[in-house]
């Protein structure tokens, strides 16, 4: 059996038998630490579940949400829009930096095209 010592950093070799463990139970307790808490306990403890993602609600048509996001590459930085419905992709490349004016543009054009946008999603 091994035990572990916090403080320490190392560790220690302890008696197989229940009263060796007792001991450094009981040696820990005595100390002020709580059971589990120690480094390796916290380690090797099993984690919670985690819960599934909660999936985003299918548009009903096209153009009626659509997701944003900006890239950088090579200097240039450029706005990438996809619409949910039929993962339709446009990238346009913003002069200078993603000013509000200049991703506003952007969408303004996509709108000329497209239409109206029912819901903007950021990523």
């Amino acid at each position: 059996m091994l035990a572990h010592d916090p403080k320490a950093k190392t560790i220690l070799s302890v008696d197989v038998s229940p009263s060796g463990l007792d001991a450094v139970l009981a040696q820990r307790q005595a100390a002020g630490e709580k059971k589990g808490t120690c480094a390796a306990c916290t380690a090797l403890r099993t984690s919670p579940h985690r819960a599934p993602p909660a999936p985003r609600p299918y548009p009903a048509a096209p153009w009626e949400c659509v997701h944003l996001d900006t890239s950088q590459i090579n200097n240039d930085i450029y706005l990438v829009v996809v619409g949910a419905y039929a993962k339709w992709l446009e990238c346009f490349k913003l002069k200078g930096a993603a000013s509000t004016t200049a991703v506003l543009e952007r969408l303004s054009e996509s709108m000329a095209r497209f239409g109206p946008l029912h819901t903007l999603s950021n990523g």
